[in-house]
C-alpha cells in the first residue's frame, strides 16, 4: 500500500515537472505578428471577451521601468500571448500590451463592465490604459495576492476591477505582472451580469472541492486515531496539504486573510506544499 502511494506521488510529480518545462520551453510562434486590435464600446462589451486574445507579451530582455515606454517599442519585440511559450519563474517584471479602440456600437452597450485577471497568486498586477500617443494615464488599477484591497473594492475569488467608461477613440492597455511564481497569465473583460454568473459558479466548485477534501481528511484521521495506523494518520496528513494547498491557489485565502496579512495567501500555499512533501516522505 505504501509503495502504491510512494509511485502515485512520483507520477503525480513528474506531471507537475512535464507541463512546467512545456510551459517555459514549449512551441513559441514568431514574435513580429501583428497584434489584433480590441474593438468596444464606450461602456464595455456586452459579452464576455478572452483578452489573451489580443494581448502581446514583450519577450526580449529590454529593460522597462514604465508602463509609457511600452506602446513605442516594436512589435518584433512582443510575441502573441495564446501561441507563445510562457517566461517561467522570473523576478523580473513581464509586461503586456493590446491596442483598444472606442467605437459608437449601438445594441452592443453593457451597463458595465469588469476585468478579471488570474491566476490569483500572481503578486503584483498593474493595469494601464493609455492614451494612443502614450503621454497621458486614462485609468489605472493595482492588484494582486499581495496588493491591499483598496476601501470599497471589489470581493472576489480572483483579482477583479471594473473597467472604465471610455470615450471615443484609440487607447493602449498596458499590465505588468511582477511575481514569485510561475507567469501564468489570464484576462478577461465581462458584463456584470457575466462576472455574477461567474463568480458565482466558481465559488460553489471551489468551496464543494475545498469541503470534498476537509471531509475525507476528517474521516481518515478518525480512522487512523482509531486503528493506530500511522500511515493512514499521515495519508490523512496529505489530503489536509492538498486542502491548504487548494484554499491558496482556489483564491479564498487571499479572499479571507489579505486584508489582516498581505502575504497569508504565500504562506497557506506553501505551508501546504511543505506539509504535502512531508507527509509524501513519511508515508
Amino acid at each position: 500500500m505504501r509503495s502504491i502511494r510512494l509511485n502515485m506521488f512520483l507520477f503525480a510529480m513528474l506531471i507537475v515537472t512535464a507541463s512546467g518545462i512545456f510551459a517555459v520551453y514549449g512551441p513559441k510562434i514568431a514574435a513580429h505578428e501583428v497584434a489584433k486590435t480590441l474593438v468596444l464600446p464606450p461602456s464595455g462589451p456586452a459579452e464576455v471577451i478572452n483578452l489573451n486574445r489580443y494581448l502581446t507579451r514583450l519577450v526580449t530582455d529590454r529593460k522597462v521601468e514604465s508602463a509609457f515606454k511600452i506602446p513605442s517599442i516594436a512589435e518584433s519585440e512582443f510575441a502573441s500571448v495564446l501561441e507563445a511559450r510562457g517566461p517561467g519563474y522570473t523576478d523580473r517584471t513581464i509586461w503586456y500590451r493590446a491596442p483598444v479602440k472606442i467605437v459608437d456600437q449601438p445594441g452592443r452597450t453593457g451597463r458595465s463592465a469588469f476585468i478579471d485577471i488570474g491566476h490569483v497568486y500572481l503578486n503584483d498586477i498593474e493595469i494601464s490604459i493609455l492614451s494612443n500617443d502614450a503621454r497621458q494615464i486614462i485609468w489605472q488599477e493595482h492588484l494582486g495576492d499581495r496588493i491591499p484591497r483598496a476601501k470599497g473594492g471589489l470581493q472576489n475569488l480572483s483579482h477583479v476591477a471594473e473597467w472604465p467608461k471610455l470615450s471615443l477613440g484609440e487607447y493602449w492597455l498596458v499590465i505588468a505582472v511582477h511575481t514569485n511564481s510561475a507567469h501564468v497569465l489570464e484576462a478577461e473583460l465581462l458584463p456584470d451580469t457575466a462576472l455574477i454568473t461567474k463568480s458565482g459558479s466558481n465559488s460553489f466548485i471551489k468551496g464543494a472541492t475545498l469541503g470534498v477534501l476537509l471531509l475525507a481528511f476528517g474521516i481518515y484521521f478518525a480512522f487512523g486515531v482509531m486503528s493506530g495506523d500511522r500511515s493512514v494518520l499521515w495519508y490523512s496528513g496529505y489530503i489536509f496539504s492538498l486542502f491548504l494547498i487548494s484554499f491558496g491557489v482556489t483564491g479564498y485565502a487571499q479572499l479571507i486573510f489579505k486584508p489582516f496579512w498581505s502575504l497569508a495567501s504565500d504562506f497557506v500555499t506553501g505551508t501546504g506544499t511543505a506539509f504535502a512533501l512531508g507527509t509524501s516522505i513519511m508515508m
